[in-house]
């Protein structure tokens, strides 16, 4: 369960910026997986070969860390709707889709991505990516802005939702 958060650092609307429960954010510049803080960095190798060093990935444009995995319904949901939104976003801003099931090697994920929408750029995730970013669950997003957490949450949502993420990213 989300709860709202109130905070001032954050250009999205109050309804959105949620975390979990009995969680606060921390001070300001901190590295760490809550709003406001630095996300901690990790290095990956994408299914097309790219090696991507998040903090300079998302020193680009805004970014979304979207830690899915393949067998993950929800996953497939949120794709398909991507398929109809980012579109309009791509080029703007970076999406980094990590796999959560360390089982999942770079020929499983390219085979995904050849078969299924996945916008921006997929790769296997690690333990200790997973440990760093606290993720339990498939769809757990992070919304990443000038080199601060802005947004988590985890769970499927509908165009609209992903439409009012984006445009918020994009309007601080």
């Amino acid at each position: 369960m989300n709860v709202e958060l109130q905070s001032t650092q954050s250009p999205l609307p109050k309804n959105v910026q949620q975390q979990s429960p009995g969680k606060q954010s921390s001070p300001e510049g901190m590295v760490g997986n809550e709003i406001g803080q630095t996300p901690p960095d990790f290095t990956v190798t994408t299914t097309d070969g790219k090696s991507i060093k998040l903090s300079e990935y998302a020193s680009e444009k805004p970014t979304i860390v979207y830690f899915m995995a393949t067998w993950c319904p929800f996953c497939a949901s949120d794709y398909r709707t991507l398929e109809q939104v980012f579109p309009e976003y791509e080029g703007r801003i970076n999406f980094l889709s990590v796999g959560l099931d360390t089982t999942e090697n770079q020929e499983i994920l390219r085979h995904y991505k050849g078969s299924k929408y996945v916008p921006g750029d997929l790769a296997p995730g690690t333990q200790q990516i997973l440990l760093d970013y606290g993720v339990r669950s498939t769809t757990t997003k992070y919304l990443i802005k000038d080199g601060e957490i802005i947004f988590k949450n985890a769970g499927a949502m509908d165009a609209d939702r992903w439409r009012k993420l984006f445009d918020a990213l994009l309007s601080a």
